[in-house]
């Protein structure tokens, strides 16, 4: 099962990357700001610390259409949305385990119980295996 994490949120969306203020090589030289990113945006943001919220990572049921491979400052992933067109990364190991798992259907789409992961200082989404 996959290990639950408090996952960074901004606007009521998901955050792919939310940099750590202590970390000079990631900060944004204000202490109170961090550097953001959104899954499948290529422009960061800078927001105040407050402003983010971490929500427990409790999963969610979802139909994720696989969208393209994106390559960033890090290993290759995949992006994919949900129908109400929430964006999400998965891990290209995360989706190999889907598709070993569940397989997927016409369209590219993977249906199942999604929760959040951590690689790295990126956070994506994996199937639950039940």
């Amino acid at each position: 099962m996959a290990k639950k994490w408090k996952m960074p949120f901004l606007n009521g969306r998901p955050l792919f990357w939310a940099s750590n203020p202590n970390r000079s090589w990631y900060g944004s030289g204000d202490s109170n700001k961090i550097r953001t990113l959104f899954a499948g945006e290529t422009r960061e943001q800078l927001v105040g610390e407050n402003e983010i919220e971490w929500r427990d990572n409790n999963g969610f049921e979802a139909t994720l259409t696989v969208l393209e491979v994106e390559r960033g400052r890090s290993a290759a992933h995949f992006l994919a949305e949900d129908e109400g067109r929430a964006k999400f990364v998965i891990f290209a190991i995360d989706l190999l385990e889907a598709l070993q798992s569940v397989g997927c259907q016409p369209g590219a789409k993977i249906k199942g119980r999604w929760m959040f992961c951590k690689r790295g200082m990126n956070y994506g989404v994996q199937l639950v295996k039940e």
